[in-house]
């Protein structure tokens, strides 16, 4: 008994990645939802709004059947073939439908979701192949009208729109270094929380789990909130540490005891490297930790913070360790107090010796 309990039990998280789950197999497959026939956001956020005070299985089974076969009666025509991607040899990578067998669905739910999925009837409203390019486009993709990121059912909209148009039409979406679905249960919960700064970091995070560095989100809200505050100097990540190699206000500078070529080798108790990721890889979509690190390098946030100063691990050129803490500056005061933002010329080959040479 207690077994069973527990598996008709439901949490939040549950709850809502199923109805994602089925939101977005209707949307782009459903013969008459996806010829746009229904305002399929407003679908959503109605059934998020009955969905979310619902407790357990088998209420929720029956609720999603009553949902699904809303759109059943105009009687669409299915053509049902559960071979449909094999027999014309589409690519199958991304196909992944296991949230259904893995679900505590009911065989009623199963066989009206099952239906959908193996329908070949589907249409083009939300998503389309461009004739000429060849590329996908959303031209009816619409905005939900009146949207307020201060309601719970408005920023899951947001969340199960962009996870599932990755998830049906983002070709290279199993390349992820999270597989997709997980991270769909990983950032329910942060989307949830009705902080507007931590709405702004999820959608990073749920940007930056794309692994993809064409990718790329931000906002004046985390920024302003992230990085208000800046070091007067900046480095290189080498070898897992942050080698100083300019130095933008050189007095200010000697007061932290800076110099170039000091290596930075801890930060706030972390590692350099743990830091690091830890900072900018749910903040930076990229496809690689080489462009991650050109990203935050270039864009001078390293060392950023909201507070006057940051701890950090330092070696200097004679070997000497020292825990330390540096100063850092609003970005207005900086400008003021800075030497050159600009970094200089840097040379492209370098002859060190008559037969060694750097390029």
């Amino acid at each position: 008994s207690q077994v069973i309990y527990s598996q008709t039990t439901l949490t939040e998280t549950q709850k809502i990645e199923s109805l994602i789950n089925i939101w977005g197999l209707l949307k782009y497959q459903h013969p008459e939802v996806s010829k746009g026939n229904f305002d399929i956001n407003v679908e959503f956020v109605n059934e998020f709004n009955r969905v979310i005070s619902i407790s357990n299985q088998e209420n929720l089974n029956a609720e999603f059947v009553k949902w699904i076969q809303k759109f059943d009666k105009k009687k669409p025509k299915y053509k049902n073939n559960p071979n449909f991607l094999n027999t014309i040899n589409l690519f199958t990578k991304n196909s992944d439908f296991n949230w259904i067998d893995n679900s505590n669905f009911n065989q009623e739910l199963i066989d009206l979701i099952n239906k959908v999925k193996d329908n070949s009837n589907f249409y083009d409203y939300y998503a389309s192949i461009n004739s000429l390019s060849s590329m996908v486009i959303f031209k009816n993709e619409k905005e939900y009208s009146n949207f307020d990121s201060n309601i719970k059912s408005n920023r899951i909209l947001f969340l199960a729109s962009f996870w599932n148009i990755m998830r049906y039409w983002n070709v290279n979406i199993h390349l992820t270094d999270t597989p997709w679905s997980k991270t769909l249960t990983e950032l329910i919960p942060e989307f949830l929380n009705d902080d507007q700064i931590k709405f702004e970091n999820a959608k990073s995070k749920l940007i930056s789990k794309l692994n993809d560095s064409h990718s790329d989100y931000s906002s004046i809200n985390t920024s302003y909130n992230t990085f208000t505050k800046f070091p007067v100097f900046k480095g290189r990540i080498i070898n897992d540490s942050l080698v100083v190699t300019q130095l933008f206000n050189t007095d200010l500078a000697k007061k932290d005891k800076i110099n170039l070529g000091d290596i930075i080798y801890s930060v706030e108790g972390f590692s350099f490297k743990n830091y690091f990721l830890n900072k900018f890889k749910n903040l930076i979509s990229s496809s690689n930790e080489n462009f991650l690190k050109y990203r935050t390098e270039n864009f001078y946030i390293l060392l950023s913070k909201n507070t006057d100063s940051i701890q950090i691990g330092l070696q200097k050129k004679d070997g000497t360790l020292h825990d330390m803490y540096i100063k850092l500056y609003k970005l207005t005061d900086y400008v003021k107090l800075t030497t050159s933002l600009k970094s200089s010329k840097r040379e492209k080959w370098q002859q060190l010796t008559n037969n060694i040479g750097y390029i």
